[in-house]
């Protein structure tokens, strides 16, 4: 896989997983983003902030797992949810770069949206009646949308949905 400790090095300097799960270090390259730094994990892959000297911005990076690479069934899912969200137009959905492979390594590129994890929210304490109500009716909106639009979505777990965003489709 060429994936390089620095953005300067050679791509010969190639970065292993240390378990199932890809681990890309900042500072890294994969394929022609450079990675500056996690974001999360799930069941099926590893999600990167990372940049494209391209275009010059900030996105996020999905990763599947290796362990699940081999797997045709798992890549169609990750493929699918790519498929699902990139036929979406909203606010409350991600937008679709690319889907790719990086040698055995699938990835989808999609908008870096910040904002605060709900579970994040919750470590704090009760969430005020109102900010609940307005993250249920985005979440409320953004299914009905995506089922108007046909498009079958499999919401994140509640305690990884973003204030801003609902992810169309969710590989965890």
């Amino acid at each position: 896989m060429e994936i390089s400790n620095s953005m300067d090095e050679s791509p010969e300097r190639v970065v292993k997983p240390r378990n199932e799960l890809l681990r890309l270090p900042a500072g890294s390259r994969f394929g022609r983003y450079e990675i500056l730094g996690p974001l999360g994990s799930g069941g099926m892959g590893e999600v990167y902030r990372a940049r494209d000297p391209r275009l010059g911005r900030e996105l996020a990076i999905k990763v599947l797992a290796h362990k699940l690479s081999d797997n045709k069934l798992d890549v169609k899912r990750f493929e699918r949810e790519a498929e699902s969200a990139s036929a979406l137009n909203h606010p409350n959905i991600v937008t679709i770069f690319e889907l790719g492979q990086v040698e055995s390594t699938y990835y989808i590129a999609m908008e870096l949206v910040e904002g605060q994890l709900l579970r994040d929210m919750l470590r704090t304490g009760p969430i005020p009646l109102q900010t609940v109500l307005r993250i249920a009716a985005r979440v409320r909106k953004t299914r009905k949308i995506a089922k108007k639009a046909t498009t079958v979505i499999r919401p994140s777990a509640s305690s990884q949905a973003k204030r801003t965003v609902v992810m169309a489709a969710s590989c965890r």
